[in-house]
């Protein structure tokens, strides 16, 4: 909600579990007009997360380290 204009923003995401499903939402809804707004629809596609998901340490105890040998 925009909390200025007490009013949707105007964008969502739908997630459909058939692709079918998804494919007659997007022919019957993109271009219709709703409570006086144009609606467009598109397809997106799940992009790869940017940054890699961090693992998960077995044990809560840090790493072993060797320590640096002295010159």
């Amino acid at each position: 909600m925009d909390k200025t204009r007490n009013r949707s923003k105007g964008y969502g995401y739908v997630t459909f579990a058939e692709e079918d499903d998804a494919e007659k939402a997007l022919i019957g809804t993109n271009g219709k007009v709703i409570d006086g707004r144009a609606v467009y629809v598109d397809k997106v596609e799940k992009v790869r997360k940017p940054w890699p998901t961090p693992t998960v340490r077995e044990s809560s105890q840090p790493p072993e380290t060797t320590p640096s040998p002295r010159i």
